[in-house]
């Protein structure tokens, strides 16, 4: 299964992914939390979703550098996490 985005404040994580490793479901810009953290298993789209989520909502910028660098490992044709990567590090920096 894939993560889906509610809106910037909300993320909910479906229940399990393909491998069945669960996830919790959190919204409303509460914290997230995953049950398993290892993040391996997530798709490129995945991670810059996620890294989004934690620039915007949770205002946790390293944790959104982390994902965002993970996912251009993945994927390095990933325009929105390249976009992503340089907010944080060159607007923000």
């Amino acid at each position: 299964m894939r993560i889906v985005i509610i809106s910037l404040s909300a993320l909910i994580l479906l229940t399990s992914l393909s491998s069945g490793v669960e996830y919790k479901v959190i919204t409303n810009g509460e914290k997230i939390y995953l049950s398993n953290p290892d993040l391996d298993l997530l798709k490129a789209d995945d991670l810059t979703a996620l890294g989004w989520y934690y620039h915007f909502s949770l205002g946790d910028n390293e944790r959104a550098k982390t994902l965002f660098v993970n996912s251009l490992h993945r994927n390095p044709a990933d325009t929105d996490a390249l976009e992503g990567l340089f907010i944080i590090e060159f607007l923000m920096g």
